[in-house]
């Protein structure tokens, strides 16, 4: 008798939909200065991953759901080394905040996996891998494309198993902050589909990085 053992890795392509507007500086250098919390349980776990990340601008023909590009290529991957990875994530997430101030989120998921999807963004996405999205926002989702019935059926309906998708929302909580309007359409689509809650007020970023990883 011959015995052959076929071994699955696990995959999931993590999309990370950034603000970046003109009051999301600070956001993103929390978000860069703490990003290894997340990144080191990725790097040498065996797991199959893609991290890429947009913008929430829409305006913009360089942005416009198009993976930013570091170094040649579009995404992180298990080429990238620990270091590597975290660095190049950095350049890509401090894009700075001259961006639309429409922030429009869903329209960029849309863009990045279906209008792009086959052409620059091409390889990020995989039909037999989980997707993770997620989103960072200090005002609520503008998009204008895709309203959000519409996107969280889409979502729901992307993969044979419910749990191989998530919408984490890092945005203003229920009634806002100081800084941040009630990020109310993100949330709505994270309590559909599943994914992590945070708010964007709350300043304990390698916690919810540890977490979401």
């Amino acid at each position: 008798v011959d015995r052959i053992v076929q071994v699955t890795i696990p995959s999931v392509d993590v999309l990370w939909v950034i603000d970046n507007s003109c009051s999301m500086e600070e956001e993103q250098v929390a978000l860069t200065s703490n990003f290894s919390s997340f990144m080191g349980y990725f790097t040498g776990s065996g797991l199959d991953y893609h991290v890429g990340v947009v913008s929430t601008d829409m305006d913009s023909g360089s942005h416009s759901g198009k993976l930013r590009e570091d170094m040649g290529v579009r995404y992180i991957d298990t080429t990238f080394n620990q270091s590597d990875a975290i660095a190049s994530f950095n350049r890509r997430a401090h894009m700075g905040t001259s961006g639309s101030w429409n922030e429009r989120g869903r329209d960029a998921v849309w863009a990045a996996l279906i209008q792009h999807g086959s052409s620059i963004n091409s390889g990020f996405y995989r039909d037999d891998a989980a997707l993770s999205i997620v989103a960072i926002s200090d005002e609520d989702d503008q998009s204008i494309s895709v309203n959000v019935h519409e996107f969280i059926s889409w979502l729901q309906s992307m993969k044979s198993e419910a749990d191989m998708v998530s919408f984490s929302s890092i945005v203003g909580p229920q009634g806002g902050c100081s800084t941040a309007a009630e990020g109310t359409e993100y949330l709505q689509v994270t309590r559909a589909v599943g994914g992590i809650e945070w708010s964007i007020c709350d300043g304990n970023w390698s916690q919810v990085l540890t977490e979401l990883g």
